[in-house]
């Protein structure tokens, strides 16, 4: 049971929260550099998400979620 809860905690973290934190930042950095930086393809690489680019990609995806979590708070708290 143990094991069947530490791989469902695994697929939350590794496919759904760096998938979207990921795919968010790499169509952001495309909208914002209109298409001059390309950040790359991970894959099914480990190695790869080490490296800066992937990083920079998933932080730029947090970053926006997070603003935009913070306009929808501050919209919500308007008059």
């Amino acid at each position: 049971m143990g094991f069947i809860i530490e791989l469902v905690l695994w697929l939350i973290i590794e496919v759904v929260f760096w998938g979207i934190l990921f795919w968010t930042g790499y169509f952001v950095t495309r909208i914002i550099s209109i298409g001059k930086w390309r950040p790359g393809h991970v894959g099914s690489d480990k190695q790869k998400r080490k490296e800066a680019k992937f990083i920079a990609t998933a932080v730029i995806g947090v970053l926006f979620w997070f603003v935009l979590g913070i306009a929808f708070i501050i919209s919500m708290k308007g008059p």
